[in-house]
């Protein structure tokens, strides 16, 4: 995107805008929660998991890349960071709210309101937008309107998720469910569609609403997370039924699992678990119910 400017504003940020352009980036993503958590760039799971108070995971970047980080894919808190301009926010999900963030700029020290620290640990934080703010690309002459913040001469940034120590119930926090514990692999609603008795498969993780869940141990349902669609194993229970996504009901049996502390996902009183279909994992497998059997791979679903 081209950035316009009047020829003496143009001058006077000069040297700053040329930092922002020609300088490698470094983003330091700390986990203070406490529970393992997955990062997602850009709404794409990065392949990186980050235990508590674990070694931060390092990403580098081009300056006029702009980058979003997350603990989930698409419906809970979000950084953004837009290093052409040095522009930075949060955006929070109050009906999900799934963890808190903060970013600091390291290697700036804060002065006449640019380069402070941004904080959000609660869905009632004033520090965060609730949609991602539209940006101009441009280095702002004056410090931005919280939530809005901007460090132009940044070059190391530190976010960190759960900066309080504290983290939502796990079942509230959207999240992936991975078939045969393969974190590439995802359990996935068929193409999306958001409708009675869509099928739901085995598919590739690639960040989509499609494979966001609200999942606790013990009994729970699974729920498309955002949405009123339930993991639902038909009304006529048994091996080899063909999962699929219907409208939640409290109490109805075949919304009731257990999540089992070995990584099962049981009908409640029934003896069924959660099924990779004939331990295909390729893409399109549909789901199934099938006997609950001990340390069977094609039963083991992490998150």
């Amino acid at each position: 995107m081209a950035i316009m400017f009047s020829l003496p504003l143009f001058a006077s940020l000069l040297p700053l805008l040329t930092h922002a352009q020609v300088s490698v980036q470094t983003v330091n993503i700390m986990n203070n929660c406490p529970n393992t958590i997955e990062i997602f760039q850009n709404h794409v799971w990065i392949q990186e998991s980050i235990a508590p108070h674990g070694a931060p995971q390092v990403i580098k970047s081009d300056a006029d890349i702009p980058l979003s980080l997350s603990a989930s894919a698409n419906n809970g808190t979000l950084v953004g960071i837009n290093f052409l301009s040095g522009e930075y926010f949060i955006v929070k999900n109050a009906s999900f709210f799934d963890v808190g963030v903060s970013i600091l700029p390291a290697d700036a020290s804060p002065s006449n309101g640019f380069c402070d620290s941004l904080s959000c640990d609660s869905a009632s934080c004033t520090t965060a937008f609730t949609t991602i703010p539209r940006l101009t690309d441009q280095v702002p002459s004056s410090p931005p309107p919280v939530p809005l913040l901007a460090c132009p001469t940044a070059t190391i940034w530190n976010v960190t998720f759960c900066p309080g120590g504290t983290q939502a119930d796990p079942g509230s926090i959207p999240r992936a469910i991975h078939p045969g514990g393969r974190p590439d692999l995802c359990v996935d609603v068929q193409g999306n569609v958001q409708s009675l008795g869509t099928p739901v498969q085995v598919f590739g993780c690639n960040g989509s609403p499609a494979q966001q869940w609200l999942i606790s141990k013990g009994n729970t349902q699974v729920r498309l997370a955002g949405t009123n669609f339930c993991l639902d194993a038909g009304s006529n229970l048994g091996n080899g039924v063909p999962m699929k996504i219907w409208q939640c009901f409290d109490g109805l049996p075949q919304q009731s699992w257990f999540y089992t502390d070995d990584e099962r996902i049981a009908v409640v009183n029934q003896g069924l678990c959660l099924d990779v279909t004939n331990g295909n994992f390729a893409n399109g497998q549909v789901l199934q119910t099938f006997k609950c059997t001990d340390n069977d791979q094609n039963q083991e679903f992490t998150d």
